[in-house]
């Protein structure tokens, strides 16, 4: 255009520099639109919070266990006997004994149940038939550890320990 072209230097003039506008302002597009990609990019993915349900238990008994963690009697609400549930609790009872070297937890859902566990043995306060049938209905769960042999699983007894409907979830 300035070599060839017959324009006035004032055309001229004004053409080249709508054209350096131009160039600028797209050379500037492009940046900004290349720093906000890379902002996006640095920008943390927006998080979904899932609330995970909290099973709470009551300790009615607690024993220490001479190599190192703790033998517990727990009782949870009947409503909590469900394959949903029990693995949150042992996923919580995973975590609540994860500085145990061992855990050996019988779960209830019956406070009274729990409590005539240790009668069992008792050779001189023996339950009755049908204090024993009350136990075993209500006695619905063992979680174990012993980080010395590996062995690590909660086992769930969804008809009481006696019933045939259980499962066992391996750690």
């Amino acid at each position: 255009m300035w070599k060839y072209a017959k324009w006035n230097k004032t055309v001229k003039g004004s053409i080249t520099g709508l054209f350096v506008i131009w160039l600028i302002s797209s050379v500037s597009r492009d940046n900004t639109s290349k720093r906000e990609a890379s902002q996006t990019s640095l920008r943390p993915s927006p998080t979904v919070q899932v609330q995970v349900k909290n099973i709470d238990y009551e300790v009615i008994q607690a024993w220490e266990i001479p190599n190192g963690g703790y033998g517990k009697v727990i009782v949870i609400s009947p409503d909590n006997l469900n394959e949903e549930d029990m693995t949150i609790l042992g996923d919580k009872l995973k975590k609540d004994t994860k500085s145990d070297r061992n855990s050996f937890i019988s779960i209830f859902t019956d406070k009274k149940a729990a409590e005539m566990r240790d009668r069992l043995f008792d050779a001189a306060d023996k339950l009755t038939s049908e204090e024993e049938s009350f136990y075993d209905a209500h006695y619905v769960g063992d979680y174990k550890r012993n980080i010395n042999s590996g062995y690590h699983q909660l086992t769930i007894y969804f008809d009481g320990v006696t019933g045939t409907n259980s499962k066992t979830i391996k750690y």
